[in-house]
């Protein structure tokens, strides 16, 4: 029998296996095997412009030169443009590349659905295309592209899918101010390997383990500041745990900088992108996982927090904001501690508690494995065909 074919667009995706790029789209892709999966990403310098890859058919499209390729990967488009504006010259034709790359896949595969990732740009190209599509909004887009003309985009392209997806609660109601209905979006969160990647050690008792992690960009939404601010606090009053913090992006300088005003120096080790299935070890050997994200200046934030659901796959006890979409992961004082955003105080207080109290530490390590679970790629992969499914026999 012949499967039906589905195209998937999205301009963050891993260029090869063990990317510092997150991997959630790859993870979905595999759970969807019961189609012809085709993926549309980026093509960037190293990356081949098609493979196959464990049954998935990848096509990287050319947008420019190849030293000119630089809008995506290593932080996404938007954080990209935002430091360097002059990228957002190349905009014009990463849309266009995108676009002309569609009509001829489709031409040649007749894909029964698209399934585009992110509003802008892939979901614009997608409501451009003749194919129906499912939109899946990951949060940057839908908090932080703001203004008139941006505004009248998303409600057109959001009226115009077939299904609208967004990973965590507190996102539907931002859909909804753009005009659709609470029926017209559903929540389906992205997913980890908690099977064979993000495990826990076989003795994951937290005696065992030492320091702090933090992973994830070196942007300002993901609050990283706050957390070395925190460290501050507990040093004036002689605690002085570890903290290792994994990622890269364009607050990389002043994070270091704040750390030597704070005489921090010793403390804090900053390791930069690493490869995804590096990561396991570090939350394996952490005491305590922070995620101290806040709402950055121009309204972005977390569209649900995976890193946190990594941490806790692996024993890993969590301190996170309590920010609308981090609670879709962490319930306070159950799987995780929920902590005041922006506060350093805050903070400090959580961590010194979880510290202080092993059986505690045990406890929410213990919830947050079973929390994991839910996020587990196979689990959502099969939530996602659920509705895509529906989509193709409408």
């Amino acid at each position: 029998m012949t499967k039906n074919k589905i195209l998937v667009t999205a301009s963050t995706f891993p260029r090869w296996l063990g990317d510092t790029d997150p991997p959630f789209i790859y993870y979905l892709c595999l759970g969807l095997q019961k189609y012809e999966v085709h993926i549309l990403a980026p093509h960037c310098k190293g990356c081949p412009e098609k493979e196959v890859l464990k049954g998935l058919h990848i096509h990287r499209y050319r947008y420019a030169p190849q030293s000119m390729e630089v809008l995506a990967y290593d932080g996404g488009l938007l954080r990209k443009i935002k430091s360097r504006p002059l990228y957002a010259l190349l905009l014009p034709f990463f849309i266009g590349g995108q676009w002309l790359a569609i009509r001829r896949l489709q031409n040649k595969h007749k894909f029964a659905l698209i399934h585009a990732h992110w509003i802008i740009p892939q979901g614009l190209v997608a409501a451009l295309s003749p194919c129906k599509y499912l939109l899946t909004s990951h949060g940057g887009d839908l908090y932080a592209l703001k203004g008139k003309f941006l505004t009248s985009i998303k409600k057109w392209i959001l009226k115009k899918a077939a299904r609208v997806t967004v990973v965590s609660h507190a996102m539907v109601s931002e859909c909804v101010k753009l005009g659709l209905r609470e029926s017209d979006v559903t929540v389906q969160p992205m997913g980890v390997d908690t099977t064979d990647l993000f495990v826990a050690p076989e003795n994951h008792d937290s005696a065992a383990r030492n320091g702090i992690l933090c992973v994830g960009r070196l942007v300002e939404k993901k609050g990283i500041s706050v957390l070395i601010e925190a460290l501050a606090v507990l040093r004036a009053i002689e605690i002085k745990p570890k903290l290792t913090i994994i990622g890269d992006g364009p607050e990389a300088e002043n994070l270091k900088r704040l750390v030597s005003e704070k005489k921090l120096g010793a403390q804090v080790i900053f390791l930069g992108a690493i490869r995804n299935t590096d990561l396991p070890a570090y939350y394996q050997q952490a005491s305590i996982f922070v995620l101290p994200s806040i709402i950055s200046k121009d309204g972005d934030q977390e569209g649900l927090g995976l890193v946190s659901v990594e941490a806790m796959a692996c024993g890993c006890p969590v301190i996170a904001s309590a920010l609308p979409a981090v609670k879709d992961v962490v319930s306070h004082e159950k799987d995780g501690l929920l902590v005041e955003p922006g506060s350093a105080s805050a903070f400090a207080k959580a961590i010194h508690r979880l510290l202080e109290d092993k059986n505690l530490r045990n406890l929410l390590a213990e919830a947050g494995l079973q929390r994991a679970s839910y996020f587990d790629w196979k689990k959502v992969s099969a939530r996602y065909q659920d509705i895509i499914e529906q989509l193709i026999s409408k």
